[in-house]
């Protein structure tokens, strides 16, 4: 099961229908352990990691989510995420901390990660999601501080 996000802060700059539509992703990514196929993400959206991952291995597109939990589950079983908070920057970035858990495929070595996704849009699509290892440096990004 997936919980729902327990905080939700909001500057008001992104519409109601694209914060709902990016909570129902979210669900559905909790709940499945894929991202759904629900025309959030635009023809052109760009998936990046923080500055510590070579960026020019990462996908581009709409299926880019899709790709990157395809390989995380090469590496990884039973992988689970939690939205701990969403919290919508002055600018209009959203940023998602979630917290990722799963077991190494060969070691069976826990994992148990938090990170933040920060969100832009354009016309309700997204076009960029860049991962951060730390949620801090993620807040720290969009002008806000923890």
């Amino acid at each position: 099961m997936c919980p729902r996000a327990s905080g939700w802060e909001r500057a008001l700059t992104v519409s109601d229908d694209t914060i709902g539509s990016l909570r129902s992703s979210y669900e559905a990514l909790c709940r499945t352990g894929e991202w759904p196929d629900d025309g959030l993400l635009a023809s052109n959206f760009e998936l990046r990691q923080d500055r510590f991952v070579e960026a020019t291995t990462l996908p581009r597109g709409s299926d880019a989510p899709g790709e990157l939990l395809r390989r995380l589950s090469a590496a990884f079983q039973d992988i689970s995420f939690e939205v701990e908070r969403l919290v919508e920057a002055p600018h209009g970035e959203v940023v998602v901390i979630v917290r990722t858990r799963a077991l190494g495929r060969g070691s069976g070595i826990a994992v148990d990660k938090r990170q933040a996704h920060v969100w832009r849009f354009a016309d309700g699509k997204a076009t960029r999601m860049t991962v951060y290892g730390q949620a801090p440096e993620a807040l720290e990004a969009v002008g806000l501080a923890e």
